[in-house]
């Protein structure tokens, strides 16, 4: 295939991000958006179990008024050690992890419990 021709593995992700109860709306009308644009595809974002119904977003709603819950953790960046920004949850997980792991050395589970503090959380 050419490329930048889209191929069957972006059209079955557009799909997925559609049926995808995790995903924003924005996102879904982006992706149905291009399914029709791209593929042809005649209103793929109302599905027969959706039409005449709002949509689990709407209905379940989240702890933030966007319809999404960030977890315990909260989801605002936190610098990274290589100079970029990471996604807050995602980084209190791995410390845990690492805190627990009998693979890492001693040093290692102290150097992540020391960073879990800094950011204000116990490595329970």
């Amino acid at each position: 295939m050419p490329r930048g021709e889209p191929g069957p593995n972006q059209e079955r992700g557009y799909k997925a991000t559609l049926h995808n109860p995790n995903v924003s709306k924005t996102a879904k009308e982006n992706a149905a958006r291009v399914l029709q644009e791209t593929y042809g595809e005649q209103n793929p974002y109302e599905t027969p179990s959706r039409r005449g119904s709002a949509s689990s977003e709407e209905s379940e709603g989240g702890g933030d008024g966007g319809g999404r819950s960030f977890g315990k953790y909260g989801s605002e960046p936190v610098p990274s050690s290589r100079g970029g920004e990471r996604n807050r949850t995602n980084v209190v997980r791995g410390l845990k992890a690492a805190t627990h792991n009998k693979s890492n050395t001693e040093m290692g589970r102290q150097q992540a419990a020391r960073k879990l503090e800094e950011l204000g959380e116990s490595s329970d």
